[in-house]
């Protein structure tokens, strides 16, 4: 249904927005799409980055590990397992076919914190993994225990230490409880804030490919009042050369390589803005980064003295 006076969503979506920015052909010196389809998003403390056609190389330590969606309307990945220290949280029955012990993770840089169930997802778990933590934790806001977060994504296990998950700015954990009837996690900031996510859409509809990489600390990442840079092209050797594991068969012949890095805002390390320009002429809007929403939107009208970055604001609508 719509809300505040705004029209409902069509019947049909359209493309995603990436497609709209993207073309294989090669149109000349005057050409600025895109030519892949993907797109990475790395983060720190108060700032973060998109890259353009795929990822940086020199943003990640160690190697690019490559895992498939398991659907092609979110970016969700298989989470075999999650532990808080050496808790185990997601424990599957002994009845549940070894093929099906898994729950579905959504890569979503919209969400703050790391989400997961209150419930044994309909008897499929041996206990629940919120109250499972919470019980570990005591105090959820002062926590007795400081112990790391360890995810397992497709057969690797991925940290998120406590420096991570706790927001010591605002004295509280950045762990939450689903919403009832939802089966699984939401992998939000606590994750992109540790681990660059590659979101490769070449082979869209067919298959969605998501990379995950280790931040590299040395990579100074851009300014948000800055402006973007053009990443430089790297050498053929040194594209062969890449370490990325776990790729579909081919992809390593030709990986996704950023073009472009785009400076984000990083509010209180929940929430991401990038300015955006539409039309013609050019109209200025702050957005939401959000790879857990479906849909590019904006508001179709401004209020002149809203609170804004650019020249209209995500809070300004009638």
């Amino acid at each position: 249904g719509s809300a505040m006076g705004a029209k409902a969503p069509p019947p049909s979506l359209p493309l995603p927005l990436l497609f709209s920015l993207t073309n294989g052909k090669d149109l000349g010196a005057g050409d600025k799409m895109l030519k892949r389809r993907a797109f990475s998003f790395v983060s720190g403390e108060t700032k973060g980055e998109i890259h353009l056609g795929g990822y940086d190389p020199a943003a990640i330590e160690g190697d690019m590990f490559m895992t498939p969606c398991i659907s092609t309307h979110d970016y969700s990945v298989v989470a075999m397992s999650l532990k808080y220290g050496s808790t185990d949280l997601i424990k599957f029955k002994p009845s549940v076919a070894k093929g099906a012990q898994y729950v579905p993770a959504i890569m979503d840089s919209g969400t703050s914190c790391l989400v997961m169930p209150d419930s044994d997802l309909g008897g499929k778990l041996t206990v629940s993994p919120f109250s499972t933590w919470k019980s570990a934790v005591g105090n959820v806001d002062a926590p007795e225990t400081q112990e790391s977060f360890f995810l397992n994504i497709a057969g690797r296990e991925f940290e998120i230490p406590y420096h991570i998950w706790y927001l010591s700015d605002t004295n509280q954990s950045c762990v939450q409880k689903a919403p009832p009837g939802f089966p699984g996690l939401l992998v939000g900031d606590v994750f992109f804030r540790r681990y660059l996510v590659l979101f490769d859409l070449e082979r869209y509809p067919e298959e969605v490919v998501i990379g995950i990489g280790l931040h590299n600390p040395s990579y100074s990442l851009l300014r948000y009042y800055g402006e973007s840079e053009v990443i430089p092209k790297l050498s053929a050797d040194k594209v062969q050369s890449l370490n990325i594991t776990n790729a579909p068969p081919g992809y390593t012949k030709n990986p996704a390589i950023a073009s472009d890095r785009i400076p984000l805002y990083n509010q209180f390390q929940t929430q991401y803005f990038i300015n955006v320009s539409i039309g013609t002429p050019r109209q200025n809007f702050t957005v939401i980064f959000d790879t857990g929403s479906s849909v590019f939107g904006i508001f179709s009208e401004c209020i002149a003295d809203a609170p804004n970055y650019g020249s209209c604001s995500f809070g300004g609508y009638k």
